[in-house]
């Protein structure tokens, strides 16, 4: 098959590179991802026009990588990931072609300043579950960047002053950074673009002031922080579609909330919100489809979230309820209500089905029927 273009060869038990794959010197894509490898050497070096290489999830290290694949021309899509490197792969800085860049889920420390200086065509970079403490000065050079993802990585000292130049940033993950708010940007004006953004797990105290200007905010984590009142004023992330507050220490949800009429997913479990801390207005939500509100203090919950038509998940388990609106029976969609660790709690019943009701109504006038 010396024509071939596309190969792949994902969970094959692979140990090694087949020799033959050197011949098929039209290859482009290569998936060789959840194998046993331990080296692509040799083999890969003789297949000059490859586009896309994903090979993550094997055994390799950074010696089991050949240097020199890295100066074609066309190499587009680098996926490394999950694998055991301890360093980037030699002759990185050459892949100027590069648009894709993973190499998260490895052991990786530093990052050279020569990948960010030469790679500014990136449009995603996941560096991941690594043990970065620190990144170059020149990823400010990665204009074009769309997608950033960091998470899990010491980061200690990385400061974030670079940020601002990523006026192309669309995602923004740092969970478990070491971000504070000394070292978060107290202005992010120019950064239109960003649409998810992730500081989960830092142990911030507050909500960083700059996240309330992100106009064209989609999606939002803020878990696992120690945020005790969310300050958001009204006109803020008036485009939000996903909002995670869990794990924090909230006693409120501020009434603006019922203002982000885009909003489907609010998570804020792990609280510690009574029934005066949920916005009596909740029921405006109209496009919510899934709502957890479990390990909180609550006894009662808002009539209003039986107007959350679209409603399909609600978590109330682990609170302190002891009744629920009867209309929470009435969600058309409503797919999971999970309401265990309730001890004192009695669940109105359910109304009558509602087809019942239009059977009585709905006599048959037919001669036939008239006779019965």
């Amino acid at each position: 098959m010396t024509q071939m273009t596309w190969l792949k060869l994902n969970d094959s038990k692979l140990e090694q590179v087949p020799d033959e794959l050197s011949r098929c010197a039209n290859l482009e894509h290569l998936q060789m991802a959840h194998n046993q490898l331990t080296s692509v050497h040799g083999e890969l070096s003789d297949l000059p026009r490859l586009r896309s290489v994903i090979v993550r999830d094997n055994n390799l290290k950074t010696a089991g990588i050949p240097t020199d694949i890295f100066r074609m021309k066309d190499l587009t899509i680098i996926d490394l990931s999950r694998n055991q490197l301890r360093e980037v792969p030699t002759n990185m800085e050459y892949a100027k072609g590069a648009i894709v860049l993973n190499l998260s889920h490895n052991n990786i420390e530093t990052i050279p300043n020569s990948v960010c200086a030469n790679l500014i065509d990136l449009l995603f970079l996941d560096l991941s579950n690594n043990k970065l403490d620190m990144l170059p000065p020149q990823i400010r050079r990665l204009s074009m960047l769309q997608s950033l993802k960091l998470s899990n990585n010491p980061l200690n000292h990385f400061q974030l002053k670079q940020l601002p130049s990523m006026t192309s940033l669309s995602v923004l993950h740092m969970s478990n950074t070491n971000r504070t708010l000394d070292n978060i940007p107290p202005t992010l004006d120019d950064m239109h673009n960003l649409r998810d953004v992730d500081f989960s797990e830092n142990s911030l105290p507050t909500v960083p002031e700059a996240l309330f200007k992100l106009r064209n905010l989609r999606k939002l984590n803020l878990s696992g922080n120690r945020i005790e009142k969310l300050n958001m004023a009204e006109g803020d992330w008036e485009h939000l579609e996903t909002l995670n507050m869990s794990h924090n220490r909230l006693t409120v949800l501020p009434d603006c909330l019922v203002k982000l009429t885009r909003l489907s997913r609010l998570y804020a479990s792990n609280n510690e919100l009574t029934f005066e801390g949920i916005p009596s207005g909740i029921g405006k939500l109209v496009q919510m489809t899934v709502l957890h509100l479990s390990y909180n203090r609550l006894e009662l919950v808002p009539e209003g979230i039986s107007r959350c038509v679209k409603l399909q998940k609600l978590k109330l388990d682990h609170n302190r309820l002891i009744t629920l609106p009867e209309g929470i029976h009435l969600l058309p969609d409503l797919k999971t209500l999970d309401l265990h660790e309730n001890e004192n709690l009695v669940v109105p019943p359910k109304p009558n089905d509602a087809r019942k009701k239009l059977a009585f109504y709905n006599i048959d006038f037919s001669l036939e029927h008239q006779v019965q």
